[in-house]
């Protein structure tokens, strides 16, 4: 990928940053609507790289506000069909992390149940 584009996203970034500063970092779905839906171009590969970096930072750190309660789990805190992203939660947190109802076959556990993406 070449270097300016990074630089571009890293732009779109700050641009939201104002937006972000002081709010709480839990209200994840929030906080990515708020900005897509707000933003003048709507749907466009900057903006829709700067939401999906967001989105993931925040429910990093909003998973970070849980382990001291020591939960007896975590349900589908991220989209069940971003397997790889749940997979990388779930190397990171030692609170079980299970999936919603989206998931009901065995072709689609298969993937989750692979990466160890959930503890379903």
């Amino acid at each position: 990928m070449p270097k300016d584009r990074g630089l571009t996203r890293a732009a779109g970034a700050k641009q939201v940053e104002r937006y972000l500063l002081g709010k709480n970092a839990r209200r994840v779905v929030h906080h990515c609507q708020a900005i897509y839906r707000h933003a003048f171009y709507r749907g466009r590969p900057v903006l829709t790289s700067v939401v999906s970096g967001i989105d993931q930072a925040l429910w990093r750190i909003k998973a970070k506000a849980l382990e001291p309660y020591q939960p007896f789990f975590y349900e589908a805190p991220i989209q069940c069909q971003n397997v790889d992203m749940m997979a990388k939660l779930a190397r990171k947190t030692r609170i079980p992390i299970t999936i919603g109802e989206r998931v009901f076959t065995k072709w689609g556990l298969r993937e989750i149940l692979e990466k160890k993406a959930a503890s379903c």
